[in-house]
């Protein structure tokens, strides 16, 4: 198992201080194929393994 760099309130201090950064792409891995993305304060989150299992799901 892969170890995590950051976890808890380490990762919760890291994305809030990310809009400090104006402009800057921030890109944290959340494991398997889950990303999350800020950039300017928007938020993307990837995870395109759920979008599978509710496709099955119908």
């Amino acid at each position: 198992m892969i170890e995590p760099i950051q976890q808890n309130e380490e990762f919760v201090e890291d994305y809030l201080q990310a809009d400090r950064v104006t402009g800057a792409i921030h890109v944290w891995w959340l494991g398997h194929a889950c990303f999350l993305i800020k950039w300017n304060s928007y938020n993307l989150l990837i995870d395109p393994l759920r979008l599978l299992v509710e496709n099955y799901e119908h």
